[in-house]
């Protein structure tokens, strides 16, 4: 009796964390993800891709990582008075059904601390973590400088 009670209680248990994950599924998807390849001396570089949210509530992004980098951080480029000015966000929201992208001169990603210069052709992946603790893999090719 006691056998059988412990693997009903494994089967309820692992049945939960199924349910959990299942729960989990994120509801932000990566796409078209890029970073221009960079000068030899690059410490910095700049990635861009459309972030779409395909749930029914909003999703508020409040961390970005990589391992190819020391930070990650959302930015975005304005103009005021005829200056470009650049500002860090400490997050980004997504409203249920739609999509932002971030570009040039706009909304964007800095990747700062470089552990290894990336070239044409390579691939770097990006986490986006939101508000309820969903993380989500981007991938983002490295395009070359020549392709703008």
């Amino acid at each position: 009796m006691t056998l059988n009670r412990f693997i009903l209680s494994a089967v309820v248990a692992f049945t939960s964390l199924l349910n959990v994950a299942t729960a989990c599924a994120c509801d932000l998807k990566v796409e078209s993800g890029w970073i221009r390849e960079s000068p030899p001396t690059a410490t910095t570089l700049a990635a861009y891709a459309t972030l779409r949210n395909t749930g029914a509530k909003a999703v508020q992004i409040t961390a970005i990582s990589t391992k190819a980098a020391e930070m990650a951080m959302l930015h975005e480029t304005t103009v005021k008075d005829g200056f470009a000015q650049m500002r860090m966000l400490s997050s980004l929201s997504i409203a249920a059904g739609a999509k932002v992208t971030l570009a040039p001169a706009g909304k964007h990603l800095m990747l700062t601390g470089l552990k290894g210069l990336p070239k044409a052709g390579d691939h770097m992946a990006i986490s986006f973590t939101d508000a309820s603790g969903c993380v989500t893999e981007g991938d983002f090719s490295v395009r070359s400088i020549s392709s703008d």
